[in-house]
């Protein structure tokens, strides 16, 4: 089926269309499986077009108009911006997924890493809290 621009989909929707997937054991696609079992769908009901195994080639693939997918707002905001691609709302669908900053244990950081490191916190909690 057809997606009108702007509309909020459905899990019927989303069992309609051909979807560019990540790989099995990605933690893209595990973050997706789990989100969509919360609205009822199985993650391998969905019409799969063509499994990457990278974020860039699933936004290359989108933009071909092969399928829909789920990747990070960051990896997608510049074609986003420059109208290319478009975030489509899902009913209910709440997807999250968790980054962790580490060191090596006991050693002290460099001042320019640390400055480093406060600004990513920084970005992605801006990032992603909107």
């Amino acid at each position: 089926g057809s997606i009108q621009q702007g509309s909020e989909l459905t899990a019927q929707d989303l069992e309609e269309q051909a979807w560019v997937m990540r790989e099995p054991g990605s933690g893209t696609r595990q973050a997706m499986a789990k989100a969509l079992t919360h609205i009822g769908l199985d993650v391998d009901r969905l019409r799969t077009a063509m499994e990457v195994r990278s974020t860039q080639a699933t936004v290359a693939c989108v933009a071909a108009g092969i399928g829909l997918s789920a990747t990070s707002r960051l990896v997608a905001m510049p074609l986003v911006e420059q109208g290319v691609l478009e975030i489509l709302e899902v009913a209910g669908l709440v997807m999250e997924r968790q980054f962790f900053a580490i060191s090596r244990l006991g050693r002290n950081m460099l001042p320019a890493t640390k400055v480093f490191a406060k600004y990513l916190i920084k970005e992605c909690s801006r990032l992603y809290t909107t």
